[in-house]
């Protein structure tokens, strides 16, 4: 759902039941709260986190909103709020010992987003950005071991001059055997 307001030049996105608890949520939403749109949108696609990728929706439908049905140029436009409330929460019960349970909270979360347009400037976008989805990974490449200080020196280490062998035959192979004849 998109709300516009025209005289401040803001736009607001609201994701609402997301089925992801609103601690997990915040800290994603941290992570782009004040940034211009296009760094959000490259913070959210390298996230590891299981909530980045409704954040990273609920923000492309902000700007869109923003830029479709407001005219609001795309360049200028960066995330003035963002905030979580917790929404209702589902419970379910786990049976425990000797007959009786114990709740689990399914928690859910609505997500606000608020983009504004700044007057100031616009923001460059980096020429090198290629988001995560189409990035080719290198083959890796198996590089040599690390060389040994004793190898430097010329000395080569072979288990005969670390640890003679001995031989197997008499009693001590008798003794130290863990079945004895």
């Amino acid at each position: 759902m998109a709300k516009v307001t025209n005289k401040n030049k803001k736009v607001q996105a609201t994701l609402n039941y997301l089925r992801i608890s609103p601690r997990k949520v915040r800290a994603v939403a941290g992570l782009v709260r004040d940034k211009w749109a296009y760094e959000a949108e490259e913070i959210l696609v390298h996230t590891n986190k299981k909530a980045a990728s409704p954040v990273l929706k609920l923000l492309n439908s902000a700007v869109a909103n923003a830029v479709n049905n407001t005219k609001l140029s795309q360049d200028k436009l960066f995330v003035q709020e963002i905030f979580v409330n917790g929404g209702p929460i589902f419970s379910r019960y786990m049976p425990r010992a000797r007959g009786s349970a114990a709740e689990i909270q399914k928690k859910t979360s609505h997500v606000t987003i608020i983009l504004a347009e700044k007057e100031g400037g616009t923001a460059k976008r980096s020429a090198t950005f290629v988001p995560k989805s189409k990035t080719v990974k290198a083959p890796a490449t198996r590089t040599s071991p690390k060389t040994d200080s004793n190898q430097d020196k010329g000395f080569t280490a072979t288990p005969e001059k670390i640890a003679p062998k001995k031989s197997s035959s008499g009693i001590g192979r008798r003794l130290f055997t863990r079945k004895a004849i």
